[in-house]
């Protein structure tokens, strides 16, 4: 971590995360920032890259930012959730925990699918990233919802209702016994920070 202390106030920054993100990028390292302004005010912030996997047919690969809002869905091909920022796929995750996240289905995409049997990227988690892959241990969860495009054109949850918010959630790529992939998703999980 890198200690930024008596950043000059000349510059007119909207917010803090504005400092954090043009020194993460200065650096090019995750940065603690401790900033000093005239009001002798100090921040104590922690701005951390989160760490994705990529591949080399990524056009726009980049580690996501906290606090960044992104779209994951679910990668059946590699067993990962993918996440897209700025209509561009930035990397992959295993798991991915966000933030005020709203659940959209594209109901022509979910058309194609219907109607082709063709799988299509067209059900996301939108929310802002906290945490990603090892960074968190999960404890408990409220519910699991499902997404099936044959069944509805939303996300529900365990009695059928349709779920279209959630305070939190985490995103899960994992493997069934047989083999094959699964993605789900928990909404309001409890996690342990591993620091």
């Amino acid at each position: 971590m890198e200690d930024y202390t008596g950043i000059s106030s000349k510059y007119n920054y909207q917010n803090d995360l504005d400092i954090c993100t043009l020194l993460a990028h200065a650096s090019g390292a995750p940065v603690k920032l401790t900033v000093d302004i005239e009001s002798s005010l100090v921040y104590n912030l922690y701005m951390t890259e989160i760490l994705l996997s990529k591949n080399k047919r990524l056009k726009h690969p980049r580690n996501a930012i906290r606090g960044e809002r992104v779209e994951a869905y679910g990668n059946l091909t590699e067993c990962k959730v993918s996440l897209k920022a700025d209509r561009w796929v930035i990397g992959h995750a295993q798991r991915i925990f966000l933030r005020d996240v709203e659940f959209t289905v594209n109901e022509n995409n979910r058309q194609f699918v219907i109607q082709r049997h063709k799988r299509v990227p067209h059900a996301f988690a939108v929310g802002n990233v906290e945490y990603a892959n090892s960074e968190f241990r999960l404890l408990d969860f409220e519910e699991e919802i499902r997404y099936n495009p044959f069944r509805a054109g939303h996300f529900t949850k365990p009695d059928g209702s349709a779920i279209w918010r959630a305070n939190s959630c985490l995103v899960i790529a994992d493997y069934k016994e047989d083999g094959s992939h699964l993605i789900y998703i928990v909404t309001n999980p409890k996690i342990e920070v591993m620091i």
